[in-house]
């Protein structure tokens, strides 16, 4: 009820998803009268539909926002990690370098390397940055536990948007999968990333994934429809234990 005076629900931004203003089309408006008054229920409650642009191949789960387990959110698409196991740092490199192709490959986002200079911030208590270590990841792949070693103290950072939001000062450059380079970006793309040092000392994120990982990932959604996968179907790929259901007419006039 945010926007309630205004007589709105949302915003354009990523809170509720950016649509840049786009004009309507025949296409959606038929999506939208086909399901409309439509609800996903999972154990009769009705569901948060967290979505986002791009997975790493495999979807991430609440553990990412310290939020525990979900009857509905779980990681999806392990299909296309080969039997890994991605919460150990060597299974994960392997899965970072295979050259299986998920339904998510099409996105420049699918893989990524992220250049970090940490000699360019040095905070006023903590020092300078000297090493970054994964301690843990989840299901997905996606860190968990990152250790971060100052000068003058260790640091812990446990939810996604704060290890993307911390490391992204340290963002120098990153490399998308189609060569692109990025330099103005104040954020890491996601949470799904692994740890490496050059020869020179310079530190490497080698990744995958565009956003926080949690729930039904665009692209792959995008690409299951083409595969003949229908609304329905690509729902509950990404959202487990689900129902879909018509509520009272009388209740959303």
């Amino acid at each position: 009820q945010s926007y309630a005076k205004y007589g709105a629900n949302m915003d354009d931004t990523t809170s509720f998803q950016a649509y840049h203003n786009t004009y309507r089309t025949k296409e959606t408006d038929a999506a939208v009268e086909a399901t409309s008054g439509e609800v996903a229920t999972c154990n009769g409650e009705l569901i948060s539909c967290y979505y986002f642009s791009t997975s790493p191949g495999v979807t991430n789960d609440l553990s990412s926002w310290g939020n525990g387990e979900s009857n509905y959110i779980a990681c999806a698409g392990f299909e296309f990690s080969e039997g890994l196991d991605l919460t150990k740092d060597e299974d994960f490199s392997r899965f970072m370098t295979s050259q299986k192709i998920s339904y998510d490959a099409v996105s420049n986002y699918y893989r990524w390397k992220a250049v970090l200079d940490i000699s360019t911030v040095r905070e006023k208590e903590k020092g300078a940055l000297q090493s970054i270590i994964v301690k843990q990841r989840n299901a997905g792949g996606y860190v968990t536990k990152l250790e971060l070693s100052y000068e003058n103290k260790k640091e812990i950072l446990l939810k996604e948007t704060e290890i993307r939001k911390v490391l992204g000062l340290y963002l120098q450059e990153l490399i998308l999968q189609n060569e692109q380079v990025r330099t103005d970006l104040s954020r890491l793309p996601s949470a799904c990333f692994e740890v490496l040092v050059n020869a020179d000392g310079q530190i490497v994120l080698r990744g995958g994934g565009n956003g926080h990982g949690i729930g039904m990932s665009q692209y792959g959604a995008n690409n299951l429809a083409k595969k003949g996968y229908n609304a329905y179907q690509i729902l509950k790929y990404f959202y487990a234990n689900t129902k879909y259901a018509r509520i009272n007419p009388e209740y959303y006039k």
